[in-house]
């Protein structure tokens, strides 16, 4: 196979010579050795360098002095790199403090960008080892010993990967699935990071997750503990590894139990979540899904957990497939028996119903539109049955929605409006017999000197009933306001921050539900204690949580994702 080399020269007398290469190395890029041009161009190799020593006879070439090597999917940037043209194998060397540096690109956007003493990688077979790396994936900070690189492939093959490639997806195994020994991670930037989880082996499938196999967890320079499971960072989904989880709730006590997932890799994942009560019960959660192909998952889920509005304890299986596309749709179809949904009826007022689904259809839409014009779309279409105290029939509901929000493109210095609105349409049993919601609200954040505030107005109109319970809704009018502070406590680097929100209903003129926190963030890492007194229902809650200021959608560690 012919390759492609283009020179870098300082010596300006020599411009005109190499403006002539250039010239020639160009056409050949787009005609191919071997009679077969697309391969040629897929498959190109690209070297910048002070210097190259190429033999056409052997195939071999030495580049020396700000070596650059682009070959599909990678950039290879080093001191010195040796390349056999015929095994399509590179040799990339260190000297002195310059290292070598390896950055992938994967077909979903995700990046790896490592650092070490020695590279050999084979170009074909996407196989090749790292020496004493460093580096990471977006914002996680990685270091260990040897890199090996593996394809796609290859890595369903030893069942790091759950899926093997189908045409569609042949461009995935340009992907590198990367295997590191003895790893320390973290997402602190400090060269004393707060935190960091030392593993033996640790598994990058880029853009997807990152697995460290069982790591001890260190604070500063201390262990901790020794973590007994993998400890799973997902890149998409708002999910996290097995931490444990404080909770207080009015009508159960304190809390304490743990919550997260186990990853099988090719064999699917296993969500785990049980609390035990001191008011005397236990919940429990078990979810197991398993990706079919790209984008669809098929799932099964037990709860048991406890409705206190009729004071019963049930366990309530579920199951079905969603798919994921990737511009941002998702399409779901799901069964349910005594699915536990809860409804708010007025702001601190919450009923919930035992809900049977045979079966229920959603689409969900991405969120379209510049910031000042948000809109998406939902629609739902079931068969549903919901028991309070009798046994109801079977009811078939269909449901649209659309929601615009956004903020008010004004330059009011320290004000900033927003606004948004929802209509809901919901149609039973054909027959003429609906349900319209309309939501409205618009709101300011605003501060003054160091206090944060946030003003919002919010109105429900809601014309016509519905044949089942659990989606009953009332008119609202409310008013939320928020006011928060920085505490001047801690280093520069470390922020407090107090939080209170009360919500005014204006139907029952009295404050319906107060929200109380404290936010301590630690530069990487942050925790938050909340609580919400809901007056008007006479409940109490309160809630701890730790999570990673790189991933704050998922709660990676200690405490609840239930923080609203």
């Amino acid at each position: 196979m012919r390759n492609i080399f283009c020179f870098k020269k300082n010596y300006w007398l020599l411009l005109s010579s190499f403006l002539a290469v250039c010239i020639l190395c160009i056409s050949p890029c787009i005609s191919c050795a071997n009679g077969n041009p697309e391969s040629n161009v897929i498959n190109q190799v690209k070297i910048d360098a002070d210097v190259i020593n190429y033999s056409e006879n052997t195939g071999l070439a030495e580049a020396l002095g700000n070596v650059i090597v682009k070959n599909r999917n990678i950039k290879l940037t080093a001191p010195k790199v040796n390349y056999d043209a015929k095994n399509s194998e590179l040799e990339a060397f260190s000297e002195g403090d310059k290292q070598v540096y390896f950055t992938s690109f994967s077909n979903d956007e995700g990046v790896q960008r490592l650092h070490g003493d020695y590279l050999k990688f084979n170009l074909d077979t996407k196989r090749g080892f790292l020496k004493n790396a460093s580096g990471g994936t977006d914002l996680l900070f990685l270091k260990g010993n040897d890199v090996n690189f593996m394809s796609y492939d290859e890595a369903y093959e030893k069942r790091i990967v759950s899926k093997r490639l189908d045409n569609k997806n042949e461009n995935k195994n340009d992907d590198l699935i990367a295997e590191w020994l003895s790893v320390s991670s973290t997402t602190c930037d400090f060269d004393k990071p707060h935190y960091r989880l030392f593993s033996k082996r640790v598994i990058i499938i880029p853009n997807k997750k990152i697995i460290l196999k069982k790591p001890d967890i260190y604070i500063g320079n201390r262990k901790i503990i020794k973590y007994p499971f993998d400890y799973i960072i997902s890149m998409k989904k708002k999910e996290q590894s097995l931490m444990p989880v404080y909770k207080y709730e009015s009508n159960k006590g304190f809390g304490l139990g743990i919550k997260g997932v186990l990853d099988f890799n090719s064999f699917g994942e296993l969500g785990l979540a049980a609390t035990g009560w001191t008011g005397g019960l236990w919940e429990a959660q078990i979810r197991y899904q398993k990706e079919l192909f790209d984008g669809l998952y098929i799932y099964g889920e037990s709860d048991r957990s406890y409705n206190r509005d009729e004071r019963e304890t049930l366990w309530r299986p579920k199951w079905g497939l969603n798919y994921y596309t990737r511009s941002g749709w998702n399409a779901k179809v799901e069964y349910a028996q005594r699915e536990l949904i809860e409804t708010t009826m007025r702001p601190g007022q919450t009923r919930r119903y035992n809900v049977w689904k045979d079966p229920e259809f959603t689409l969900l839409s991405p969120t379209f539109g510049p910031d000042f014009a948000r809109i998406s779309m939902k629609m739902m279409y079931g068969r549903y049955q919901d028991n309070v105290d009798v046994v109801k029939p079977w009811v078939k509901r269909l449901g649209i929605t659309t929601t615009l929000s956004g903020e008010i493109p004004v330059n009011w210095k320290n004000f900033t409006p927003y606004y948004g609105g929802s209509y809901s349409y919901y149609n039973y049993d054909s027959e003429p017999v609906d349900q319209k919601v309309t939501d409205a609200w618009v709101g300011i954040r605003w501060n003054i000197g160091v206090f944060g505030f946030n003003s919002m107005y919010f109105r429900r109109w809601v014309d016509g009933t519905s044949k089942l319970s659990w989606d009953n809704y009332s008119a609202q009018k409310n008013f939320y306001q928020t006011i928060s502070l920085p505490l001047p406590i801690g280093k520069s680097w470390e922020k407090w921050n107090l939080s209170v929100t009360g919500t005014y209903d204006f139907m029952t003129s009295k404050i319906a539900e107060m929200i109380y926190s404290i936010t301590y963030s630690r530069h990487c890492t942050t925790w938050q204690l909340w609580a919400r007194d809901k007056i008007a229902g006479n409940e109490m809650d309160f809630r701890l949580t730790f999570y990673l200021n790189a991933f704050p959608e998922q709660k990676l560690s200690i405490g609840s994702d239930e923080n609203n």
